[in-house]
């Protein structure tokens, strides 16, 4: 019985690697493939929210198209900030 018991727990040993392997294998050829779709949107999403642009108010990020500055990104100020949750530059009419 613990034979069958162990074998059981073995098979299931090999799913975590293999998925694994699976991510990083689709997302290294991802990034290594020149033309994917949708990849010239998502790296100029990722630059706009990992550069500092230093906006002089929510009027202005949103004029470039920026909204909902989250906390952690680096063009987050707290003045922007208006009801401290962490999100700056909430969409008109997100209010609570």
């Amino acid at each position: 019985m613990s034979w069958t018991r162990s074998r059981r727990i073995r098979r299931k040993d090999w799913l975590a690697p293999a998925g694994t392997f699976v991510l990083v294998f689709s997302g290294t050829s991802y990034i290594l493939t020149p033309g994917a779709p949708g990849k010239a949107a998502v790296r100029a999403e990722w630059i706009k929210r990992t550069t500092d642009q230093h906006y002089g108010g929510c009027n202005q990020a949103r004029a470039n198209g920026h909204e909902n500055i989250a906390s952690w990104e680096p063009s987050y100020r707290e003045t922007m900030d208006r009801d401290g949750d962490g999100l700056a530059c909430e969409p008109y009419g997100a209010a609570r």
